[in-house]
């Protein structure tokens, strides 16, 4: 095989690769009722409303949509972001439990952040 074979090959894998990722993340964080960004900021504004019921529902399927789809992004993007949005949806968790608003959006909006930057193309440093 000519060495531009073999490149353009190569080329074709990693964009193939590439898309293949982003497909299967679209579908795991995106796609109908699991909608990643939406159920956080919906647990948010539950508990701004002080349903603390709805608020923990959403709040813990967030955290079954990320442990669903989390394997995609640490193949990924494997940084310490990935471990700060676990920490960040932990203590998001943790404060809908303590029935605490203020600290629900804060934690909420923190781990929305980082999720759209590991899952973006280019994350940001």
């Amino acid at each position: 095989m000519k060495e531009k074979t073999i490149a353009w090959i190569l080329l074709l894998g990693i964009v193939a690769l590439l898309v293949a990722i982003s497909a299967t993340q679209w579908f795991l964080f995106n796609y109908h009722e699991n909608n990643f960004t939406k159920t956080i900021e919906s647990a948010i504004r539950y508990a701004y409303l002080k349903d603390w019921d709805h608020a923990q529902l959403q709040a813990q399927k967030a955290n079954d949509i990320w442990n669903r789809g989390n394997f995609i992004v640490a193949v990924k993007y494997a940084e310490t972001d990935y471990t700060f949005l676990n920490i960040y949806l932990t203590r998001f968790q943790l404060a809908i439990a303590q029935k605490d608003a203020d600290e629900a959006a804060k934690e909420g909006f923190s781990a929305l952040y980082i999720f759209n930057n590991i899952t973006s193309v280019a994350p940001r440093p």
